[in-house]
């Protein structure tokens, strides 16, 4: 009884069809100029998902930042809640942020 014949690995088929000293059929060009195509897109897409995770990181602190100076926050004096309420349960923060006071 004979062995079954092993199939070539992967990465072996790879280094075969993106050499350029490999003859090649038609499907191999095409799957060379594919497998450029998609390592470049990769490339692209993984510099992207990096650049939006350091936005992501950024904007988590600033909210953080801007959660303790709310919870900070004094009331105005002439806030209606001033003697009832703590400061971030009204919006009087909000007014003075805006310019409103």
């Amino acid at each position: 009884m004979t062995d079954a014949k092993q199939a070539t690995p992967a990465a072996a088929l790879e280094q075969q069809i993106c050499s350029a000293v490999e003859p090649k059929n038609e499907r191999e060009w095409w799957a060379h100029r594919e497998i450029e195509r998609l390592r470049d897109r990769l490339s692209v897409e993984t510099l992207a998902l990096v650049e939006t995770l350091a936005r992501a990181e950024r904007a988590e602190a600033e909210a953080a930042r801007l959660q303790a100076a709310i919870e900070q926050a004094p009331h105005d004096k002439h806030c209606v809640y001033f003697e009832i309420s703590p400061a971030n349960d009204c919006d009087c923060w909000k007014r003075a942020a805006l310019g409103e006071r």
